[in-house]
């Protein structure tokens, strides 16, 4: 679930999946424009992209209802009540838990809107409206859930911490002025919150056997938007962060993010933290995807029904091989039948 950068840093932002969706209209460079020149289109299509949102935003707040406890305000549409309710009950332990996990006061107030599919998918006006459950807005310490992704037998808890890490190291980029990868926003999201969303460990395993791992080097600034891709550069954010945090020691994305806090630009951050650049880990990470651990396994623990599947192949198998044996075999004895009968006959 991305986040959606700060709009007064216009060249990304993201939601709770893909960071920050493309311009709205392509940057397709003619034949005589500058690399300047194109990057002037592009920020100019980024900051319509957000007045857009703004003004949308602006028209959602009207006929909503608004409850305020002090760190959290929601806002929602009066079905939405309980829901909303439920979300405020799990800000408290959402907002302990990034804490903890990233090592870093949230002192800020978040405000949190629940829009319905309808409404959610004319705010968020990119492909991620289709498929996401919720954005952050950084530069407004603001939280948009899809209340039709999102309910109260679905994940509130997990998808408000997930938002909140973008929060949290959103105005840590804006802060000190430097940017963290994608992928790391994204991983780390996934990480503190304890769960893919959608990514799994299936679909890297399935990459990884098939030699369709993206590099994190491509991963800094946005996300495929094709859903199977984007599914496979979540999964692999996820299994980048686990991969620090295991070789690296207890802490180790906490301390990156202290270091990033500090004003250390990320891939110092990453060396103080871990020993290694951003680009080194990322070498490495890569390279332990391609020649480690059996990743076939870990797409049978994401799927265990698979099991089930290759239990009943091999027994299949296994029957047929044991009735072809049992043919030829039988087919011996009749021919030594045969021979002994015409060795009987006068």
């Amino acid at each position: 679930m991305p986040l959606l950068i700060a709009c007064s840093r216009a060249t990304r932002r993201t939601g709770s999946r893909v960071r920050a969706p493309a311009p709205a209209v392509p940057c397709r460079k003619p034949q005589n424009a500058s690399p300047a020149g194109c990057r002037l289109l592009r920020r100019g299509a980024a900051w319509l992209a957000c007045l857009a949102m703004a003004l949308s935003a602006a028209s959602v707040a009207q006929g909503t209802e608004t409850l305020d406890a002090g760190t959290v305000k929601i806002r929602f549409e009066p079905q939405d009540r309980q829901l909303a309710e439920l979300a405020r009950n799990a800000v408290p332990d959402a907002r302990a838990r990034v804490e903890g996990r990233l090592g870093l006061r949230m002192e800020f107030a978040i405000e949190i809107t629940l829009l319905p599919d309808s409404l959610y998918r004319r705010w968020v006006p990119d492909m991620r409206g289709e498929w996401s459950a919720a954005v952050a807005w950084p530069s407004k310490a603001a939280i948009v859930v899809n209340t039709g992704r999102v309910d109260l037998a679905n994940n509130v808890y997990e998808t408000l911490i997930h938002e909140m890490v973008h929060l949290l190291l959103g105005m840590l980029e804006t802060r000190t002025r430097n940017r963290i990868p994608l992928w790391f926003h994204e991983g780390a999201a996934q990480w503190v919150a304890g769960s893919l969303f959608r990514g799994s460990q299936g679909e890297l395993a399935v990459a990884a056997a098939g030699g369709e791992i993206i590099p994190l080097g491509d991963l800094c600034e946005e996300f495929p938007e094709e859903p199977g891709m984007a599914g496979i550069a979540y999964a692999e954010a996820h299994d980048a962060v686990l991969v620090m945090e295991r070789d690296h020691g207890p802490g180790a994305v906490a301390r990156v993010v202290d270091e990033f806090a500090r004003g250390t630009p990320f891939p110092d951050a990453v060396k103080k933290a871990t020993g290694l650049t951003g680009e080194e880990f990322a070498a490495k990470w890569k390279d332990g995807i391609s020649s480690g651990p059996p990743y076939f396994l870990l797409y049978l623990g994401d799927n265990p029904w698979m099991i089930f599947v290759l239990l009943m192949a091999a027994c299949g198998v296994a029957l047929v091989i044991g009735f072809a044996r049992y043919r030829r075999r039988r087919s011996r004895i009749m021919k030594l039948w045969e021979e002994e009968e015409k060795l009987e006959e006068p």
